[in-house]
């Protein structure tokens, strides 16, 4: 009785499936001139399998390879074999490029000063690890690390260049490069207990060790050091006080003024000097906190 009603299910899809309206093929092909063979791959858009076989199919069946920029044309068939009244023939022009080079930061299109980096470089027709890579720039440097990948420094703003170099299947010279801009790693964020200022209970803001200086969402891992900050308390019905701290912990008078917190109070931490990996020294903005119960 299984096998029957499996057998049932079976034949009803099959008939649900011959009933949908066809597929379209669509076809989207690159610009003349600007596209290598694996590029080619990546921007065809089909709307089903079968259209990517033929794809493939027709690339090996016209040899499509270049060792210079060449127009290919010939006709795409559905694949495999279909009915006669569904084979849809649809002409086809393409250029294949070969040794197009290809440099792309790993993280950002940019290069950030006091961190590592990565890029991945590659070139078309190519070896990985016959590639040579380069780069100039004012104190830029370039470390390889297996075929393909690099690390990249970087010591001032401004722009700098990764060349590629290698040698072809005919012995000959092929070369590439890339422009990346330079930038500083943004300033961080001051935070106590998490927060950037705003309202903390009393028994919180009494736990909390320092301050500290967060950089959210950045991809690379920059520390940043806290090295000094000012610290102006108003308790409610008194006088202000202020001290400055030496160092992300509290200690000394801050600790003190800390631990006398009460509801109602104010605490603003300003003239807060940190310093990142690029060994910049930055003065970042004030932040307040209003304690409550």
């Amino acid at each position: 009785m299984f096998q029957l009603k499996r057998f049932l299910l079976l034949v009803l899809l099959g008939l649900l499936a011959s009933a949908q309206p066809k597929a379209q093929t669509r076809i989207n092909t690159p610009e003349p001139h600007r596209s290598d063979l694996g590029e080619l791959f990546y921007q065809l858009t089909v709307s089903n399998m079968a259209t990517n076989v033929l794809f493939f199919r027709a690339i090996l069946q016209n040899n499509l390879t270049a060792s210079s920029p060449q127009e290919n044309s010939f006709n795409l068939n559905r694949y495999p074999p279909q009915p006669a009244d569904t084979i849809r023939e649809q002409p086809m022009r393409m250029t294949i490029c070969d040794h197009v080079p290809l440099i792309s930061a790993d993280k950002m299109n940019v290069f950030y000063i006091g961190v590592d980096n990565p890029i991945t470089c590659f070139m078309t027709g190519i070896r990985g690890d016959s590639l040579k890579m380069s780069i100039s720039g004012n104190g830029s440097s370039i470390q390889n690390r297996r075929a393909g990948s690099a690390v990249v420094r970087v010591t001032s703003p401004n722009k700098v260049v990764v060349n590629l170099v290698a040698t072809n299947r005919d012995g000959k010279k092929v070369s590439g490069s890339k422009e990346f801009r330079v930038k500083y790693i943004p300033d961080p964020l001051p935070k106590v207990g998490g927060k950037n200022g705003g309202t903390m209970g009393v028994g919180e803001f009494k736990a909390q060790l320092g301050l500290v200086a967060d950089l959210p969402e950045f991809d690379f891992d920059a520390k940043f050091a806290v090295l000094s900050f000012d610290l102006t308390v108003l308790h409610e019905n008194a006088t202000i006080q202020t001290c400055t701290n030496k160092g992300a912990k509290f200690t000394g008078a801050c600790a003190t003024l800390i631990d006398q917190a009460k509801p109602n109070s104010v605490y603003l931490f300003s003239n807060i000097k940190v310093m990142g990996p690029d060994e910049r020294t930055r003065q970042l903005g004030t932040i307040g906190f209003t304690i409550t119960q």
